[in-house]
């Protein structure tokens, strides 16, 4: 899955963000909003509604989970002391928006595509 974020109304993305193991379309409300520029007050409003598509089901658990995240154990982004853990799809995708709300939200046409 890859998060395009766009600062203006440019056709050019400011960054593309790549996330590997994580399927949008096991992701409500996100699964409708596939390939379409989502601005940031409704990004706001979708993030709110964020959760899986069905419970875990033993059988199935990589449509609930994404497989082999990996993870800082020490908090840093910048070390190489990283685990692999199996985190909920929606889990994944809410930390990585929150995190581009964060670093991008000061921006008054914030806007980001999932594809």
């Amino acid at each position: 899955m890859i998060i395009e974020v766009f600062e203006s109304a440019n056709d050019e993305a400011t960054i593309e963000i790549e996330i590997d193991n994580v399927d949008v379309s096991r992701v409500l409300p996100f699964r409708e909003n596939v390939g379409e520029r989502i601005a940031k007050e409704k990004l706001k409003t979708l993030l709110t509604e964020v959760g899986p598509i069905e419970a875990v089901n033993p059988d199935e658990p990589e449509n609930y989970y994404a497989q082999n995240v990996p993870v800082w154990q020490d908090g840093d982004i910048g070390t190489e002391k990283t685990t692999l853990m199996d985190i909920p799809h929606h889990i994944r995708l809410r930390v990585v928006l929150e995190g581009v709300l964060q670093k991008y939200g000061t921006s008054d046409n914030l806007q980001i595509r999932i594809s």
